[in-house]
This record gives structure tokens, C-alpha cells and sequence, in this order.
């Protein structure tokens, strides 16, 4: 069977851009047994964008807590698994250095996600998010096998085409994140 996940982030706010609430938390995870596959349909169905209006966003500090850092408890793997966290996200990531940041950097994140050998796949809705989703998919070795991928597959994702070895990292254009 398939154990998944699911998680949701949102970025930390900076005051004057945050219009519709102040986030008090980053992560939110819940933990399914996924082998009913309507209840996971579902429970992807019912997820929400929220938007602080700025970019980029917290997508490290997410990955962090997942891999069991930042102080959030580590999302929990089968033993000998393949550990695989799908960022489905519009924007790109905030690292050390930009204006009111104060997660973990690019390094560490990877680091972490390396060292529970968890590999990292992006879905992006907006072209803004496909140069750190490609980056972080690469450096975790999440790639492509020897016939690459076709991202439009049975699940219409946008028709484009990864390579053989390149980062699984699809468009996904049902959904407009900015409306």
C-alpha cells in the first residue's frame, strides 16, 4: 500500500503586505492512509490558497519541517521507502538574505532532505516557481528515469515533456493561483 502525506504551508507574513490575516503557523501536516483513493481526491479537492500578497515565499521552511527541522516533528516514513514530498507551489522560494527572512538557507534545507533521503518533485502553476523547483528536485535526485516523463500523461498537467535524467518537475495548468 501507499502511505501520503499531506501538507500545507504558508509563507511568513511582512507586515503591510498581509491583508487577509497574519499566518500563525507555516505547516500544517495531516497524515492519511491514503489506500482509499477518493479520500485523498477529496482532501486535495478541499485544500485553499491563501495569498499575503508578496513573493516569494516559504517553500524551504516548509520542506524543513517536513524532514523534521525547524521544530516541527518529522513527517513520518516507512522504513526502506521511497521518500518522495510533491511542492506543488506558485512562487519562488525566500532564502538567507532576503528581506525579512529568517528560515533555514537553501544549504540546510537540502541537507536535511538529503540526509532522510527524501527526494523532492514539483507541480507549479505559475513559471515563477520552475527555477527553485527544478534546482531543489536536482539536488535531492529527483529525476527522471532512462524514457524521461511526459508531464501531460492521464493527468493533463500541461503537456510538456521532462528528459531522461532531468528534475520531475511538471506545469500544472488546471488551476489559476492568481485568480
Amino acid at each position: 500500500g501507499v502511505n501520503i502525506g499531506l501538507a500545507t504551508f504558508n509563507d511568513y507574513p511582512k507586515t503591510g503586505f498581509t491583508t487577509i490575516k497574519e499566518y500563525d503557523r507555516v505547516l500544517d501536516l495531516k497524515l492519511m492512509d491514503t489506500t482509499n483513493e477518493n479520500a485523498l481526491n477529496a482532501a486535495i479537492d478541499a485544500l485553499t490558497t491563501e495569498s499575503n500578497y508578496d513573493v516569494p515565499e516559504s517553500q524551504l521552511t516548509a520542506l524543513h519541517a517536513v524532514a523534521g527541522l525547524s521544530g516541527y516533528d518529522p513527517m513520518t516514513f516507512r522504513v526502506n521507502s521511497t521518500r518522495i514530498i510533491v511542492l506543488w507551489t506558485d512562487s519562488d522560494f525566500k532564502d538567507e538574505g532576503m528581506f525579512l527572512y529568517s528560515g533555514p538557507t537553501w544549504a540546510e534545507t537540502v541537507a536535511a532532505l538529503k540526509a532522510k533521503n527524501i527526494k523532492v518533485v514539483g507541480l507549479y502553476g505559475d513559471t515563477l516557481a520552475s527555477s527553485d523547483l527544478n534546482k531543489i528536485a536536482e539536488e535531492t535526485g529527483a529525476l527522471a528515469g532512462p524514457s524521461g516523463l511526459d508531464c501531460n500523461g492521464p493527468f493533463q498537467w500541461g503537456g510538456q515533456t521532462i528528459n531522461p535524467a532531468g528534475p520531475l518537475v511538471c506545469k500544472y495548468s488546471g488551476v489559476d493561483f492568481n485568480g
